[in-house]
């Protein structure tokens, strides 16, 4: 083989890792993995632990059918609110 046809057969600008095994290749693999479930289960406990807090906001209730009809009905219903 002549440098011309190593050249070429390295165009591609891939390096040639023949020193590192495939046991090796996949430990790294796992290794980076093992840090990145590592960071998903920081960030998804950060997540729940902050939780969102309902303290201070007032609780809005649902009128039911059963009340608007007794509204309606008592005379205390002055129509659809207009935003």
């Amino acid at each position: 083989m002549n440098d011309d046809e190593t050249n070429e057969s390295n165009a591609g600008g891939e390096e040639d890792n023949n020193d590192v095994t495939p046991s090796e290749k996949l430990k790294a693999e796992n290794d980076e993995m093992e840090k990145e479930l590592t960071r998903k289960e920081k960030l998804r406990a950060k997540i729940m632990l902050g939780g969102k807090s309902d303290a201070g906001k007032e609780s809005v209730k649902k009128e039911t059918n059963a009340d608007y009809a007794k509204k309606v009905m008592s005379g205390e219903f002055n129509g659809p609110k207009e935003a």
